[in-house]
């Protein structure tokens, strides 16, 4: 039996035997040849290619005979030549990852590629094996994280801009508003209704801003779309009657309800009337119609104005493209609202009416089950011991809080205010605190917000969050979005219009 602890005699034939040969060459196939990773090897005094596998041949496009008389210069772009030569000349010997190069494929496509190499003896000389991994998924996928990242941190910034402008915006929009209903000289209304103007010009920018930046899923609901088109159509009857023109709405039967984002099926009807009726101008006609067809719902809006001309049609979509005067728009409402449309899986078209107009058409898909039926209205509260409705408006702007004293005041409610989250808590906990009809807060507030002040008096006094409105500015941010997706209480964008605040209290007292 043979001693394990010793060294067996070597083989006394000094060459190895065929079948040894053939499984070296075997071995060399597989881990080179067959090897699924592009890889040749080159000479480091010459650079020129010695050998090379058949998935580099794959995915280069040169023949086996073409890369042997090649150097590794030749499959770089011209310009990455000379800072190849430099690099490889102060390569220490070993194992050396080299980082990322562009190749050059025999087609003329560039791609980058990661290069690890290792120093070997091929044939009697100096040498490098080369692996090359195909790094051009990769690279588009870390490029769209980082045009990820950007997006986020503009919608950040733009969330946060549009929380400080929109609060100012709110203010005098209330303020102007409620002025221009009394009589007053023909040049202080002009002037009334240019600030007014402008400050709705200045809303729809921020909107669209905010729109173009919002990031993750729309917040669904079933919708009742007749009362959403109705109520969308009167908050712009005023807008449209600015401009000369007037606004027709057709319903065609009863509307199915349909699972949407409200608020952003409202924004796109918005852009599209209000583009209606600056195109159709003074004297002009928008009509707005909706029905129902087999599966889809379709929203149109037309309009008898110019039409759009055969060169802008390729472009009536692309942000910030726009063809009204320039300071008359940002170019941002088609884009947005065609972004909108598609989130819902529908489509916005364009077309010119024959005879003289344009059409815009919203088709969204509708449900294939039974709609739900409709959530019931709340219920309006009791008004106030002393006969008057009584409200508390709660926001930490006072300029918001006189702007809505004075439209509650006009409409003889009996106003009480709170500049915070933590006093309008201390008010309405407290033993003797009124009966209020309806409070009014902002979302976003230093120390206790909306938010907080809403879930404390869910806890503490729930039959007051039934009466509660609220407004923010901001709708983008992860805690507010969330906070609208959770609550039945209305919430109003600012900056809003009297036209929307009306609409909004309605559901909670009679007015006077």
């Amino acid at each position: 039996m043979p001693d394990p602890t010793k060294t067996p005699a070597p083989d006394s034939s000094a060459n190895p035997s065929l079948e040894e040969m053939r499984l070296a060459a075997e071995r060399y196939r597989l881990l080179f040849d067959d090897n699924p990773v592009p890889m040749w090897v080159y000479d480091t005094t010459t650079l020129g290619i010695l050998a090379v596998n058949d998935a580099a041949i794959g995915t280069y496009g040169y023949s086996r005979q073409e890369f042997l008389t090649m150097s590794i210069s030749d499959v770089r772009p011209e310009q990455d030549r000379e800072p190849l030569a430099e690099r490889v000349r102060h390569l220490p010997r070993g194992y050396n990852k080299t980082g990322k190069w562009r190749h050059r494929k025999r087609d003329g496509t560039v791609f980058p590629v990661e290069i690890t190499s290792h120093s070997i003896v091929f044939d009697g000389r100096e040498a490098r094996l080369v692996l090359m991994t195909d790094i051009t998924e990769r690279q588009h996928a870390e490029e769209a994280l980082r045009k990820s990242e950007k997006l986020a941190a503009i919608g950040q910034l733009i969330s946060g801009v549009a929380h400080e402008l929109n609060n100012p915006l709110s203010s005098i929009l209330i303020l102007v508003e409620t002025l221009l209903q009394d009589p007053r000289p023909l040049e202080d209304t002009e002037a009334l209704t240019t600030i007014r103007d402008q400050a709705r010009r200045s809303r729809t920018i921020v909107r669209d801003l905010l729109s173009s930046a919002r990031g993750g899923p729309m917040r669904r609901q079933l919708t009742n779309v007749t009362d959403l088109l109705n109520r969308t159509a009167r908050g712009l009857a005023p807008q449209v009657d600015d401009l000369g023109a007037t606004l027709d709405i057709s319903i065609d039967g009863a509307l199915p309800e349909v699972e949407m984002d409200p608020t952003a099926i409202a924004q796109v009807i918005t852009n599209l009337v209000v583009n209606g009726a600056q195109a159709a101008k003074a004297g002009g006609r928008v009509r707005l119609r909706a029905a129902a067809k087999a599966d889809r719902l379709e929203l149109v809006v037309e309009d008898n104005g110019p039409g759009i001309s055969t060169a802008d049609f390729s472009r009536l979509f692309e942000p910030f493209f726009t063809t009204k005067p320039p300071g008359a728009g940002t170019g941002l409402g088609l884009a947005v609202s065609r972004g909108i449309v598609e989130v819902h899986n529908g489509t916005l078209r364009a077309e010119n009416v024959a005879g003289a107009g344009a059409r815009f058409t919203v088709s969204l898909p509708l449900p294939p089950a039974e709609p739900q039926a409709a959530a019931a209205t709340p219920t309006r509260a009791d008004t106030a011991r002393d006969g008057a409705p009584r409200v508390l408006i709660i926001d930490d702007e006072p300029s918001i809080r006189m702007a809505l004293r004075r439209f509650f005041v006009k409409r003889e409610w009996l106003v009480d205010e709170a500049g915070d989250g933590a006093a309008a808590l201390r008010a309405l906990l407290a033993p003797d605190a009124p009966d209020y009809t309806l409070v009014v807060s902002d979302l976003k507030m230093p120390g206790i917000s909306g938010i907080t002040l809403h879930d404390r008096l869910l806890a503490e006094r729930p039959a007051i969050v039934s009466r509660m409105i609220f407004s923010t500015g901001d709708i983008v941010s992860a805690d507010a979005r969330e906070f609208i997706d959770r609550v039945q209480a209305p919430v109003l964008q600012k900056p809003f219009e009297l036209a929307t605040l009306d609409a909004t209290i309605s559901r909670y007292a009679r007015r006077p």
